[in-house]
């Protein structure tokens, strides 16, 4: 008998409160015009903010 291992992904719930809901919606017309995934258009834009970020502090 063999058996399987079930590889799992690190996850991340990301709310959106009333307040950056046009945030989310932008984030779903983005996924449904270019058909990529939610979940990688946010690590998208999560690794640009950092990289922006890094920049930022690296100047400052």
């Amino acid at each position: 008998m063999q058996t399987t291992t079930i590889k799992t992904h690190s996850k991340i719930n990301t709310p959106f409160p009333k307040s950056k809901q046009e945030i989310y919606k932008r984030l779903l017309r983005a996924s449904n015009t270019t058909f990529v995934p939610t979940a990688t258009l946010l690590r998208n834009y999560a690794e640009i903010g950092m990289k922006v970020t890094d920049g930022e502090l690296a100047t400052a």
